[in-house]
């Protein structure tokens, strides 16, 4: 795994909506039940709306995509500028990798 790698999937964060925003802890571990969600979806290629919630290392942007946020990094946005990609932004993505220690979009082959 390159370091690069490594350093964004440091950003991916599992939510707890039933928890104060300042008891969250970031954390790159994603739930069972999410991680089978969005191994599913990439399976059957589906498209997912997401919200920007953030940057995320090397021009990228953190994505909340319901009790998760996943990295959309910059080679993945298929021509969208990342400065139009502002924080509460409603984005269609894909799955790209699914793992345990996180999951990646990305926008390419979204209509």
């Amino acid at each position: 795994m390159s370091e690069r790698a490594v350093e964004d999937r440091v950003f991916h964060q599992h939510v707890d909506r039933n928890t104060a925003e300042s008891d969250v802890v970031p954390t790159n571990l994603v739930p069972a039940e999410v991680l089978a969600n969005a191994r599913q979806k990439k399976t059957l290629n589906h498209t997912v709306r997401g919200t920007v919630v953030g940057d995320a290392p090397g021009g990228g942007k953190r994505v909340d995509i319901g009790k998760f946020i996943a990295i959309l990094s910059r080679e993945e946005l298929a021509g969208v500028s990342p400065d139009s990609l502002r924080k509460g932004v409603a984005v269609k993505v894909k799955f790209l990798d699914v793992s345990e220690n996180g999951i990646t979009l990305t926008r390419k082959g979204v209509a």
